[in-house]
């Protein structure tokens, strides 16, 4: 940047001068040759031997130059660098995709939380109907679709005996507070 604004100032820098070499060596940054030259020797492969050989230097170890990736150099290229090649693996990433959304529906539930409506089934409402009901699935002699009058007899005292008990909490309630 400094070398592109020092040469289109007013002044004209003659083209080979000092200041540009002082200020290309203060203001550009050195770095590494990001790839060598190929080899000037390549291996031939057999003649007798069909197939393709090519040869290239492992440049990762010469500081002139940027590292050379590779395949399996860090996990997850080891992991996903080659996944049409590896089907061995597909068992542990079918696994692993399960474990994760298992994970993901554990925290979901677990974080959230879910109300459901429940007025609709309270004992008031289904007491004429609660026989009607299919609870299960084949009741070829219907005896699940009898009344059970025991149960209501029971239910009824239940309802109201909570509905004395929430009268006196209201009660309570307002002259307390």
């Amino acid at each position: 940047m400094v070398v592109y604004i020092l040469r289109n100032t007013l002044v004209k820098w003659p083209r080979n001068s000092w200041q540009n070499s002082v200020a290309r060596t203060i203001f550009t940054k050195r770095k590494a040759l990001t790839v060598p030259a190929p080899a000037v020797y390549q291996w031939k492969p057999p003649p007798d031997q069909k197939g393709h050989l090519k040869y290239e230097r492992y440049w990762s170890n010469n500081g002139k130059y940027l590292p050379q990736v590779k395949v399996g150099d860090t996990f997850s290229r080891a992991l996903f660098g080659r996944i049409s090649e590896t089907f061995e693996l597909y068992p542990i990433y079918f696994l692993a995709g399960v474990y994760l959304v298992t994970l993901g529906t554990f925290l979901y539930v677990t974080t959230h939380t879910c109300d459901f409506n429940t007025s609709k089934k309270t004992w008031p409402v289904i007491r004429d109907k609660y026989w009607k009901y299919h609870t299960v699935l084949y009741d070829p002699t219907g005896k699940t679709h009898t009344r059970f009058p025991l149960m209501e007899q029971l239910l009824d005292e239940i309802e109201a005996a909570s509905k004395q008990r929430r009268e006196e909490d209201n009660e309570r309630f307002k002259i307390e507070h």
